[in-house]
């Protein structure tokens, strides 16, 4: 195996245990590890019934209904430079809005008091929830806002809705689907362990650069025009790639056990140390890069006839 095969494995086996103790960047209180409590806060095998109707947890503080009316969070602050978000078990909504001068955070099922914190330093807008936080949100962002965004959850879905225009996004989440509905105008970077990634690109503009990393869930790209270079690594996830045809690209695919498809009959397959290779160009001149290393993950390409 060559060593730069090498360096793909390792840093895949370090993905994966990353992820899985990715709770403990959040709230250094989890005893047994922060994935473990959100697992059991989805079972809500955390709480007991105290025999007056109440539940509380096991170290005997109740435990307060959820209140499932949406909440308006007002925010005073602007983020100028970079918005960052940190969250457990949120499903998040976030989209672009006319008219605002600073965002809007509207929050359901969460329990009384506040289980989030917002705070702006040096230019950087941080929303962070809590252990127990809530279970929807949804985030406005003004027109006027064009740079960053970070988010990193662990168990929950996060939907970026089209139209927006963000200079990058960054999206980590351990569990639960990643969809964005449009390209951020320079970065893209998804991670996920079992989560399902979909992009579905409205516009042609966006020449993005697109890293995904993911352990074993699958990935949906439908892209309309051209990219600046795309690199996916997955352990079994598997990748399904659509694209105009008059977009022109190479490719290097490497796989140990996962099959390529969609690639010209021409394109030049190797193996070396059971690791397969696939390599090659479409089109002509190549101004973009698709890379794909896997173990046992599965990489489908499909060209369209539309135009960039």
């Amino acid at each position: 195996m060559t060593m730069r095969s090498l360096k793909f494995w390792l840093s895949m086996f370090v993905m994966t245990s990353v992820f899985l103790a990715l709770g403990g960047i959040f709230d250094r209180r989890c005893r047994g590890g922060c994935l473990r409590e959100v697992i059991l806060m989805h079972l809500d095998n955390d709480a007991v019934n105290d025999g007056n109707g109440a539940r509380r947890t096991r170290d005997g503080k109740l435990i307060k209904a959820r209140i499932a009316e949406p909440l308006n969070v007002v925010i005073e602050e602007k983020a100028r430079n970079q918005l960052t978000i940190k969250s457990y078990v949120t499903n998040w909504v976030i989209r672009q809005k006319k008219g605002l001068t600073t965002p809007r955070l509207t929050v359901s099922g969460y329990r009384p008091p506040e289980e989030w914190r917002i705070e702006d330093k040096d230019g950087e807008l941080k929303i962070e929830m809590r252990k127990r936080g809530p279970r929807r949100a949804e985030l406005e962002i003004p027109e006027s806002f064009s740079s960053s965004l970070e988010l990193i959850n662990v168990s929950g879905e996060v939907t970026f809705e089209a139209p927006f225009d963000l200079k990058r996004i960054k999206v980590t989440n351990v569990s639960g689907l990643v969809s964005l509905q449009e390209l951020p105008r320079e970065k893209l970077e998804l991670s996920t362990v079992t989560g399902s990634i979909q992009v579905n690109q409205r516009l042609q503009d966006a020449k993005t650069t697109i890293e995904v990393q993911s352990v074993s869930g699958d990935v949906d790209m439908r892209l309309k025009g051209e990219f600046e270079h795309m690199h996916v690594e997955s352990v079994s996830g598997s990748v399904f790639l659509r694209i105009p045809e008059s977009v022109a690209f190479s490719y290097k695919l490497e796989s140990v056990s996962g099959n390529f498809s969609g690639f010209p009959p021409d394109a030049e397959e190797s193996r070396e140390f059971g690791e397969k290779n696939l390599e090659g160009n479409i089109g002509a001149p190549t101004r973009t890069a698709l890379q794909f290393e896997t173990i046992s993950g599965e990489f489908q390409l499909m060209q369209d006839k539309m135009e960039p």
